[in-house]
């Protein structure tokens, strides 16, 4: 797969960012500290291209290994030992949400390796297969194999040979695959090898897993068989925005100020060169509204191009209603697998929410407060979302999985995209935010909860009024130590084109924001574009950091009165636990150092307060 105009977004992500002197950081976890968990019970069924199967024209299979007869096979384990590669008639039992079995066409046994079953230990293991038949005479051939495996950081790699000593890697998982993904049981990859193995007598194929108590990776079903003579591959696709960060599956109508691009990966994955190929997009709502093709170019086979198609399509004067995106790759040719040119997603304008997530996804994962260990209370989960012009945002619709528990407890909030350095942690610092809710059957049963944004919280005015620009909506969950999980889905639908960044998750007791990569169910609701900024009001300005902390919080305010000021801290269930000491603060601005004790690992709710009540608020958490 080629990735589209990665390099140009990232390097216009970082001047936009330095234009608002905002830092930039990437987010890469330095090591393995957790396991996302996806939900048994909502376990994702992504579509990942390479990875379909499609019926292709005209081919023949010249070598097929299932696993049934092992001749030909070797194992090489690296000198860390232990029997990774093995071949097996199930997953293993730690293996369990993943299913029981690799579902392949020829059904069990197959090869398997189990990195989490090594958990101090590094894999870089090889299982190779000598193709047991010759291809002198094959000036087209491809290589396929069905395969099953959840992505953590590891490296999926598949490598050819014509004589078992120079080796040509033809696939990786790490250019396709995001990290904490699954793919479907089963995929099909299928990768044209004939530079490396057409008109050899000999050709070697291993499977190198290379990764360090990450995830698995289970295999079968592998074939070496001669091409198709006219097959396009949609290898990859793009929907970006000209302005935002990233493509919103959700728009609200005072924000369709922006333009759509289309662009994709095309591969001639036939033996022929096809002629006048194109790509076509278009756009279909209640009549068809868009439908423009590239230039058309004459493609030699295995080779790629990608393209982009102009003009593009304008959002502006829309309607609110649901469209169909839709991209297909064409010729002058009868393409034998036509089922792989094409490729549709769905973009839904809204009265007033703005969201990268679908919500009528048909591809969803789930994640929540059961998904790190050890991490039930206080995970914040974002996603990206861009106003083209500034707006009200008066509330943040969090969606919620049927197996949510009522009792649940969360707050939502907007966020800057600005990642405040202050070694070892960043912050995506608190523009706006809730107070806490507590999460109902009815709310589980409708699917979503609206979280309103108070003009004042606490005390403190907030400002509502967003400039135009990117933020992250967040909402941030708690559990009642486990005893009412929160399960938010997890929208894969376009997780082969958005970026890394659309979805952050920050684990409290981990200390560190994680990229998720794709799209949460979390949406920004907004109101009237016009209403009145509260820095109209002279308003006090609060912030409260760091957070996590561990023995000391920090308040800068800027008062509009003078005052005597005392902190609280109070647990989740409201009870107060400590009172600071009373401290006289001038009008304007003040500095103060809370100290709460030694306080158990846990999240708190921190308030500032004079005589006439509480004048800021903030959740907490408590880090060793």
């Amino acid at each position: 797969m080629i990735q589209i105009r990665t390099l140009c977004l990232i390097v216009g992500i970082m001047g936009i960012f330095c234009t608002q002197a905002q830092a930039q950081r990437t987010f890469q976890p330095k090591a393995r500290p957790f396991k996302a968990q996806q939900d048994p019970a909502h376990a994702p069924n992504s579509s990942i291209r390479p990875g379909e199967f499609f019926q292709t024209e005209s081919t023949t299979a010249l070598w097929t290994f299932n696993f049934n007869n092992l001749s030909g096979m070797t194992i090489q384990n690296d000198s860390n030992g232990g029997a990774r590669w093995k071949v097996v008639s199930a997953l293993e039992p730690n293996l369990s949400n993943f299913g029981t079995t690799l579902n392949s066409v020829s059904g069990a046994p197959f090869a398997l390796i189990n990195s989490d079953s090594f958990n101090n230990d590094t894999q870089d293991d090889y299982l190779t297969l000598k193709v047991g038949t010759s291809l002198v005479g094959q000036s087209g051939v491809q290589l396929s194999f069905r395969q099953y495996f959840r992505r953590y950081l590891e490296d999926h790699i598949v490598e050819v040979s014509y004589d078992s000593t120079n080796w040509t890697e033809v696939y990786n998982s790490s250019n396709v695959i995001p990290t904490s993904t699954t793919i479907t049981n089963s995929s099909l990859v299928r990768i044209n090898i004939s530079s490396i193995a057409a008109n050899r007598p000999n050709v070697w194929v291993r499977f190198n897993y290379v990764g360090a108590w990450d995830w698995f990776w289970a295999i079968d079903d592998i074939e070496v068989a001669t091409l198709p003579p006219n097959d396009l591959v949609l290898e990859d696709y793009e929907i970006i925005p000209k302005i935002g960060l990233c493509y919103n599956a959700q728009m609200a109508l005072p924000h369709l100020q922006d333009s759509l691009i289309f662009s994709a990966a095309i591969q001639n994955f036939g033996q022929n060169t096809q002629p006048n190929t194109r790509l076509n997009a278009r756009v279909i709502g209640a009549s068809p509204l868009y439908n423009q093709n590239t230039a058309g170019q004459n493609m030699l086979s295995n080779s790629r191009d990608t393209v982009e198609v102009q003009p593009y399509f304008s959002l502006a004067g829309r309607a609110a209603g649901t469209y169909t995106l839709r991209m297909e790759v064409l010729s002058d040719s009868v393409d034998g697998s036509p089922a792989d040119n094409v490729d549709t997603t769905m973009l839904l304008i809204t009265d007033n929410r703005v969201s990268p997530y679908y919500p009528a996804s048909t591809t969803l994962g789930s994640l929540g407060t059961a998904s790190f260990t050890d991490e039930e209370d206080g995970v914040i989960f974002t996603s990206l979302f861009n106003l083209t012009s500034s707006d009200t945002v008066t509330a943040v619709r969090v969606y919620l999985r049927s197996n949510s528990v009522a009792g649940g407890v969360l707050a939502v909030s907007i966020r800057d995209t600005a990642g405040l350095a202050s070694d070892p942690l960043i912050d995506f610092p608190i523009i706006v935010e809730s107070d806490l809710v507590t999460l109902t059957t009815a709310d589980i049963s409708r699917g979503y909860i609206d979280v309103p944004i108070p003009a004042i919280l606490a005390g403190s005015p907030q400002d509502r009024v967003l400039a135009a620009g990117p933020y992250y909506a967040g909402a941030q969950l708690f559990s009642n130590a486990g005893a009412n999980h929160i399960r938010i889905p997890d929208d894969l639908s376009n997780q082969v084109f958005m970026p890394t960044y659309t979805s952050l998750v920050f684990l409290p007791i981990d200390g560190d924001w994680y990229t998720n990569g794709t799209a949460m169910g979390i949406a920004a609701i907004f109101g009237n574009p016009s209403a009145t900024s509260v820095q109209a009001l002279e308003a006090n300005s609060a912030k409260v950091y760091p957070n996590p902390f561990v023995n000391e919080i920090h308040w800068s305010l800027d008062l509009k009165h003078s005052a005597e000021v005392f902190a609280r801290c109070y647990d989740l269930q409201g009870r107060l636990l400590a009172e600071g000491p009373k401290v006289h603060a001038e009008q304007g601005t003040f500095n103060h150092s809370s100290s709460f004790g030694e306080l158990p690992i846990a999240v708190y709710r921190v308030e500032l307060w004079s005589e006439q009540g509480p004048i800021t608020s903030r959740l907490m958490v408590k880090a060793k």
